[in-house]
């Protein structure tokens, strides 16, 4: 998953205070953040295994993500989910990557993938208004191979295909490998959506609520506008 960049003030990731100031001035209250899993998080002590594999997907000292401790149910599940990872680098960027996660986990609605990503790798990959802007649908912001990728996601999500005109334009920017690293990106997210949504898997104190935040904030800031 990466190592987390924290803020000094408070302990959290740095991209997280942002939504936590959101949520205080405006009184927004994510559901998510209180309800209780419907497949709790499996308690310690761990067999070898698991232990083995919060060791290797955690920064040291810090607690293992409540989706890996539910996933630690089934272990060899985890094993194979860890091991099948495209975090490392890869053929496209991290700012690329970033973007297909955080559009795909858009999409499924997955407030606790969304926000992960948003708190571990947002500051150093995306402006506060592109981050706002992924939860929110707008997609101006980004540039024309950029826009690609988010339309990628979207025929994707809409109907496991690309339409000819996605296509094309992924085929005239995009190298072979890259494209194979895109979708297959696309389609692991969208499994871990399904694990995050159907365990209604509750957020981290650190990342919890960004993806409904960054769509209130986007309301906000439009009806603001003149």
């Amino acid at each position: 998953m990466g190592r987390l960049v924290l803020d000094p003030r408070t302990a959290i990731p740095h991209y997280a205070t942002i939504f936590v100031a959101f949520q205080t001035q405006h009184r927004y209250i994510n559901r998510s953040m209180t309800s209780q899993n419907r497949l709790p998080p499996l308690d310690e002590p761990y067999a070898p295994e698991v232990e083995e594999d919060f060791t290797k997907l955690m920064p040291a000292g810090m607690e293992p993500l409540k989706l890996f401790k539910v996933l630690a149910h089934n272990p060899r599940v985890l094993r194979r989910i860890r091991r099948g990872g495209l975090l490392d680098p890869g053929s496209i960027s991290t700012r690329q990557r970033e973007l297909v996660i955080l559009c795909t986990t858009a999409l499924c609605g997955s407030d606790y993938e969304f926000g992960v990503h948003a708190a571990l790798f947002g500051s150093q990959n995306f402006t506060q208004e592109e981050l706002e802007s992924l939860g929110s649908g707008r997609r101006d912001l980004f540039s024309k191979e950029e826009q690609t990728i988010v339309k990628l996601c979207e025929d994707l999500h809409e109907k496991a295909q690309l339409n000819s005109s996605t296509w094309n334009s992924l085929r005239a920017q995009y190298t072979p490998a890259q494209m194979i690293e895109l979708v297959t990106l696309a389609g692991q997210y969208r499994t871990i959506s399904y694990l995050t949504n159907t365990f209604e898997i509750s957020q981290e104190t650190w990342a919890s609520g960004l993806l409904s935040a960054s769509k209130d904030l986007a309301s906000v800031n439009s009806s603001a506008e003149p």
